[in-house]
């Protein structure tokens, strides 16, 4: 006698691999057998719990990558948060107006700073100005160190 059994486990797997489709799965887990989800569910029970636990494994996988890349953006997203702050802090130091954005992003504008906008662009571009703009502040003070101790002798 067959037995009669739900196939909705599986079908709310493969509805959520969209690159899968319910007869290659089946075909490849039957042997080439059979595209007959209860024929193979009859025939090879075995078979078709190791195809659920793959299917369930494949879900979890996609889904523990999903998290990954969410978690990424969103440590991404405060790294860009904390260089653009620390980009402003230095503009600041320098004496450029941060509260007025058209101060800002004149300044940003010019080929020798950045040449572009400052939410235009990338981490790596930040970092690079980072480093520029500490560059600039380091000549600056010695400049003003410099300027001090010939004050000093005069």
């Amino acid at each position: 006698m067959k037995a009669t059994v739900s196939h909705s486990v599986f079908f709310a797997l493969i509805n959520q691999l969209p690159r899968m489709n319910k007869e290659d799965v089946v075909w490849e887990y039957s042997g080439m057998l059979t595209t007959s989800l209860s024929e193979f569910y009859n025939t090879n029970k075995a078979g078709y719990d190791k195809m659920i636990y793959d299917l369930k494994r494949l879900v979890n996988d996609q889904k523990e990558a999903k998290n990954r890349a969410v978690a990424m953006s969103e440590a991404e997203e405060k790294r860009i948060k904390k260089l653009r702050s620390g980009i402003l802090k230095r503009l600041q130091k320098y004496g450029v107006d941060t509260t007025d954005w058209n101060k800002v992003n004149a300044f940003m504008k010019q080929p020798k700073i950045a040449g572009k906008l400052l939410y235009e662009m990338t981490i790596p571009e930040m970092e690079t100005l980072t480093k520029k703009l500490e560059s600039i502040l380091k000549k600056e003070e010695a400049v003003k160190e410099e300027h001090n101790r010939l004050a000093h002798w005069n």
